[in-house]
């Protein structure tokens, strides 16, 4: 009898709203991936990714908060090439089969962002109102992305 494995680690992932001293928004698209949420043409959308064992802190599995923050810096640094100056939790939403999702604005410092990510991602610099304009953008990520205005203006 064949026995299936699962995936050691964490149901959780960092997503990050990187903007750019400028003021744009930094957006990565992923070639090798389909659209599954849209089940169409590929989207734009924020860094991100999942929340990995080496993103917590050594001996405590417990610091969800910081583990998710670790992994925005990983994720963003890996598919952009930017580095968080600063960096907030401003949403986090946790999905019916249990994943969790933390929303992160960062202010960046783009002067090594790259053209492609380490993956293959290629990445761009949109200005926010452009990219709530753009057909090509992750309605989930249009949305979040206009609470993460409302948030940075309150």
């Amino acid at each position: 009898m064949e026995e299936k494995s699962k995936k050691k680690g964490c149901n959780a992932a960092a997503i990050v709203l990187a903007f750019c001293p400028d003021g744009s928004l930094i957006l990565v698209l992923d070639p090798t991936k389909q659209d599954l949420h849209e089940g169409r043409q590929l989207r734009w959308k924020f860094s991100g990714g999942h929340v990995e064992e080496w993103d917590y802190p050594p001996g405590n599995r417990t610091d969800h908060a910081r583990a998710a923050y670790s992994a925005g810096v990983r994720e963003l640094l890996e598919e952009t090439g930017a580095k968080v100056v600063l960096m907030k939790a401003f949403r986090r939403f946790v999905s019916q089969d249990g994943h969790v999702k933390t929303f992160f604005v960062a202010c960046v410092d783009d002067s090594n962002l790259k053209a492609r990510g380490n993956d293959g991602e290629y990445v761009k610099k949109f200005d926010p109102s452009r990219a709530l304009r753009t057909r090509r953008f992750l309605k989930e990520h249009k949305n979040i992305l206009r609470e993460a205005i409302e948030y940075i203006r309150s």
